[in-house]
């Protein structure tokens, strides 16, 4: 009759005619001896349900929300979730692609892109769409998606379910208050005072009552408070060097480097590295120090704070001229550029935003721009290291979920690669688990999607390999389950760049 996807359903009614009652009898027989409960997609190949029963097209919403981000792309935010058309290519095993982490830990239907996706669709039929949206089996569905953006690519239906629980909890959350929600509003200010007493907030951090509060797992250390100030170091030492130093490029482009809050706060030997990397390359380099995470903000659906995240950045960015460069360091904080941040600022009416979109001017990574600058001859310092000789050197690479998704992977071992002396090694990881809150919160199920295949080949690295992590969330979860340090791309090239 046919081998196409569907043909079970559409075609059951008319498998008898078309078979013969003997034959459609042996498929009967055979149905029962395998399947005596008909458990196993009831009613598929073997039923006479019509084929116009179980429509979707019988299910239209009954009212249309006001939503967050701009769905136009999509044409609604019902058919973006129609998209989904059941194939089931997020139930995927472990180290088959990176769809789907927490399904392939769990095996649970519910913790699928199409179990989501599903609920979505029924929820939003429902007559008060925005009540359905609140139920426990949607909402407890939605909490284990880890939104590693893998849907988003791997889905042949390009499902993404990340943006799509975005836009629930940020329906859900209106007019709430969640203690947890309301220290990522302030997260810029709590890292910016932990800093000035890094060991009140660190003790304060740790204590019992303060993780439960936050529904943080006991078992999870949470990343420390420095006293190093990235901003203060960059003002009273990089400035006054910069003018001092002849530049290694015959034009020195100019670099604006997006400072996230992690690289500011919690990791700002990564930042430092980053800056410092950069300038020794004779790039003239400008850091944004930005004041929110909107990364953060999206995931748990707050987007009206992340908005106004990304107009602050948008406005330190009017001096940036057309052949200068802007780079990031943490990969989902500047893939939020190219992903969510122009459905969010399309819903802006101001025409700044939208000048701001039509510019088109791209977020790169750091081993993006360092590719760049090779391809256009103008990395005199890495020609000069060529001629040096330099410790041999494996390094292990783990790369973030948002660049696997939504940028080139392979751009961070090429990047790697240029640097005389180091062997890169590509692990065929998906999701590391941590992703976020995630892993703070559901301890059980990132250690599980750890163990598939991060952790087993973590131990069985040597003492003198460099693990890379290019997330600093990645960067956490080994060191915390791996018991293991991994370094920035950028601090690798600042090693060897001394």
């Amino acid at each position: 009759m046919s081998g196409e996807h569907g043909d079970g359903r559409i075609r059951a009614p008319f498998i008898k005619e078309q078979v013969g009652e003997q034959v459609y009898a042996y498929l009967l027989e055979l149905k029962r001896a395998f399947d005596p409960l008909n458990l196993l997609n009831p009613g598929v190949i073997i039923g006479d349900m019509p084929i116009t029963s179980n429509l979707r097209a019988d299910r239209q919403p009954k009212e249309l929300l006001k939503t967050g981000f701009d769905w136009s792309q999509d044409l609604s935010l019902m058919d973006a979730v129609e998209k989904c058309n059941g194939a089931g290519a997020c139930r995927k095993s472990a180290g088959n692609g990176v769809m789907c982490p927490s399904y392939q830990a769990t095996r649970e239907e519910n913790n699928s892109t199409r179990g989501r996706a599903n609920l979505l669709r029924f929820a939003l039929t429902e007559p008060n769409p925005r009540k359905a949206l609140n139920q426990t089996e949607l909402q407890q569905a939605l909490e284990m998606c880890l939104g590693c953006k893998a849907c988003k690519t791997e889905c042949p239906a390009n499902v993404d379910m990340a943006q799509l629980k975005s836009e629930v909890l940020y329906q859900t959350r209106k007019g709430r208050f969640n203690l947890s929600d309301f220290a990522l509003k302030y997260y810029g200010a709590l890292l910016n005072r932990g800093q000035k007493t890094p060991k009140l907030f660190n003790w304060l951090q740790s204590l019992s009552l303060v993780k439960f509060a936050l529904g943080i797992d006991q078992r999870r250390t949470l990343p420390l408070a420095h006293a190093f100030n990235l901003q203060a170091w960059w003002e009273s030492e990089m400035i006054a060097n910069a003018c001092d130093e002849s530049s290694n490029l015959k034009e020195p482009q100019t670099v604006w480097v997006l400072c996230d809050l992690y690289s500011q706060y919690q990791e700002p030997k990564v930042g430092q590295a980053t800056l410092r990397s950069l300038q020794k390359l004779g790039l003239d380099v400008r850091p944004l120090f930005m004041r929110s995470s909107p990364r953060a903000l999206i995931s748990k659906g707050l987007l009206d704070e992340a908005k106004k995240g990304l107009l602050e950045i948008v406005l330190q960015l009017n001096a940036i001229k057309e052949n200068d460069v802007i780079v990031g360091i943490e990969p989902s904080e500047l893939l939020v550029w190219t992903d969510e941040a122009k459905a969010l600022l399309k819903t802006s009416s101001k025409q700044t935003d939208q000048a701001w979109l039509n510019k088109k001017q791209p977020v790169l990574s750091f081993e993006e721009l360092i590719l760049s600058l090779n391809s256009q001859d103008k990395l005199q310092v890495l020609t000069e290291l060529n001629q040096v000789t330099n410790e041999e050197r494996k390094v292990l690479l783990h790369v973030h979920c948002h660049q696997k998704a939504l940028a080139t992977p392979v751009d961070s071992q090429k990047a790697l690669e240029l640097i005389p002396g180091l062997t890169v090694e590509m692990m065929p990881t998906g999701c590391c688990g941590m992703s976020g809150e995630f892993g703070y919160k559901h301890y059980d199920v990132s250690k599980k999607i750890a163990e598939q295949v991060l952790l087993p080949r973590l131990a069985l690295a040597e003492e003198s390999d460099w693990i890379v992590a290019t997330g600093t969330s990645c960067r956490h979860q080994i060191e915390d389950l791996g018991h293991q340090s991994a370094l920035h791309i950028a601090q690798v090239f600042d090693r060897r760049l001394n």
